[in-house]
C-alpha cells in the first residue's frame, strides 16, 4: 500500500518509517527534530533516532527490566538535545548525545499512569496525561524539569461514564493545548487554554455521536426487555 509522499512528511505504516515516501528505517511513532534533521521513533519499546536519509540509526533506551520500558510516544524537546517519552507508567526524558535517562515524574501506584509528553513552543513547559483515579485520565502541565504540577482538565468518570483524556499538542503560540476525550461517548477533539479557562470542544465525528446514541438505545431496550420478561 502507498504512503504519503510530499516533502517534510513522514509516516510510520506497516512497521517502518518513510519519509517523502521512502522507507528509511523500522520503527513506529515517528517524529521530527526540531531542526528536521533527525527523526526519532520507537522499535521494540525502544526509543531510536535516525538521520532523515536514514543514516546514522541510535538507539536512546535500552530494552530491560524498568518503569522506562517498553517505551512509546517519543517527543523532542525545543532544543533537540532530549527526547521525552512515556515508559510502563512514567514520563522520562533522554540526552540524544550521552543517552542519560531522566524521570520527569515517579508514579506510587501500579495502576496510576502518566502519559503522552508534549512540550510547548518555548520548551519550558510539558503537557500530559495523567491518572487522576481509576477511571479518569486528565490533562496536566509541568515544568520541564518536571516541576510545578499543575492539573487543567477535570473529568467525571466512573465505572459507567468514559473519562480518558490524552495526545495534548500545543497551538504554536503557546496559549493553548488541543487534546483528545471520549467524554462524550467517543473520541473527540477539545481545547482548553493553558491557564485552565475555556475549555470547548473543537472536532464532532457525526457517525462516532450516531453509533454511540444508537448503542445507547439498543442497551436502553435489552435492559427494558429484560426487565419486562423478569416481571411475567
Amino acid at each position: 500500500m502507498p504512503v504519503a509522499k510530499a516533502p517534510g512528511v513522514v509516516v510510520a505504516h506497516g512497521g517502518r518509517i518513510h519519509v517523502n515516501g521512502v522507507a528509511i528505517a523500522r520503527g513506529f511513532q515517528a517524529v521530527w527534530s526540531p531542526s528536521g534533521k533527525q527523526i526519532a521513533f520507537t522499535r521494540y519499546g525502544q526509543v531510536f533516532v535516525v538521520d532523515a536519509d536514514g543514516r546514522s540509526e541510535r538507539r536512546l533506551t535500552k530494552r530491560e527490566p524498568g518503569v522506562h520500558w517498553p517505551a512509546s510516544f517519543p517527543a523532542w524537546s525545543r532544543d533537540g538535545k532530549r527526547v521525552a517519552f512515556t515508559g510502563t507508567r512514567d514520563l522520562f526524558t533522554v540526552t540524544v548525545a550521552d543517552r542519560t535517562l531522566t524521570p520527569l515524574t515517579r508514579s506510587r501506584q501500579s495502576w496510576f499512569g502518566n502519559f503522552t509528553a508534549a512540550y510547548s513552543p518555548d520548551g519550558r513547559t510539558i503537557a500530559f496525561s495523567r491518572s487522576t483515579d481509576a477511571f479518569n485520565n486528565d490533562i496536566f502541565l509541568m515544568s520541564a524539569d518536571g516541576e510545578n504540577l499543575r492539573r487543567l482538565t477535570r473529568t467525571q468518570a466512573t465505572d459507567g461514564k468514559l473519562g480518558e483524556e490524552t495526545m495534548p499538542t500545543w497551538s504554536p503560540d503557546g496559549r493553548t493545548i488541543v487534546f483528545v476525550s471520549n467524554r462524550d461517548g467517543n473520541f473527540e477533539l477539545y481545547a482548553i487554554d493553558r491557564t485552565g479557562r475555556n475549555e470547548r470542544r473543537v472536532a464532532q465525528t457525526p457517525r462516532a455521536d450516531e453509533e454511540s446514541r444508537a448503542s445507547a438505545a439498543t442497551a436502553s431496550a435489552s435492559s427494558t426487555c429484560t426487565t419486562a420478561a423478569s416481571r411475567r
